[in-house]
């Protein structure tokens, strides 16, 4: 008689702890890897501007374009969304048609908003749909290609040679960049070069515009008590990090995101 009732009693233990952690596994937001399961999309923000015949709309994208290449991205991307400025006669550039996923989004003639265009389309695209996205946009005009070189490759590369990795911690952080940085008095905490990976679910709870100064679109992404912001260095995951928002002074938090999160404190 002791058996069984020590056997009962094992048998609702063992029921109680896989309860709890199919529930556990229920609660936890999923992404899945395959963009047969949840789509994963680029924003790419372009905006057509010719300076001369090395910098020139044209010339960035496809060497940004070239570049994603190496990384396969295409191949593992359900679209890359283009939301361009200027001129509606780009719109029928055959560089649009180098790989299938590539799709014109969204398009304006003014150019006068600047990312806000590109970024405000994918939060509200956010509120309609579940998807990942990586962001990126054109970069290049102000310094020249030469300058801008090395450091789209290195937010592009630290973006995608850790593909999995990324849509993996995407389950818990809101935000995955690289040279995360935390400038006083003016962006405080920010992706330097404004490339980052970003899901809808936090997307969606950013129903603030951004504002009108130049830096604005570059700090957004951060802005949100609460945001779990991961930082990338060099292709490698760096330290749980995230950023206390608002303070005078640099302060950094090293953890899980579950220890740690941005407040107003």
């Amino acid at each position: 008689m002791l058996y069984v009732i020590i056997l009962i009693v094992s048998l609702i233990i063992v029921w109680i702890v896989l309860g709890s952690i199919r529930q556990t596994k229920e609660q936890r937001p999923i992404l899945m890897k395959t963009k047969k399961q949840i789509p994963v999309y680029i924003y790419f923000h372009v905006c057509c501007i010719t300076i001369n015949e090395k910098i020139n709309w044209k010339s960035i994208v496809t060497y940004m374009f070239d570049y994603l290449e190496k990384f396969d991205a295409f191949s593992k991307i359900t679209e890359m969304r283009i939301c361009m400025l200027g001129d509606k006669k780009h719109l029928e550039d055959p560089i649009w048609k180098r790989h299938p996923n590539i799709k014109i989004h969204a398009h304006d003639e003014d150019k006068s908003s600047y990312e806000r265009f590109t970024i405000h389309r994918m939060r509200d695209d956010a509120l309609k749909e579940d998807f990942v996205c990586f962001y990126m946009h054109s970069k290049g005009y102000r310094t020249g290609m030469n300058k801008s070189q090395p450091w789209v490759k290195e937010m592009i590369r630290n973006g995608w040679e850790n593909f999995d990795f990324i849509i993996e911690e995407l389950q818990i952080y809101d935000t995955i960049g690289t040279r995360l940085k935390f400038q006083d008095g003016k962006l405080g905490s920010h992706y330097s070069g404004n490339f980052w990976w970003s899901k809808s679910d936090y997307l969606k709870t950013r129903l603030d515009n951004i504002g009108p100064k130049y830096y604005d679109p570059e700090a957004w992404i951060h802005k949100q008590i609460g945001a779990r912001i991961m930082g990338l260095e060099n292709g490698k995951k760096v330290d749980d990090m995230v950023i206390q928002r608002g303070q005078k002074k640099k302060r950094l938090y090293y953890g899980t995101p579950r220890d740690y999160q941005n407040d107003d404190s």
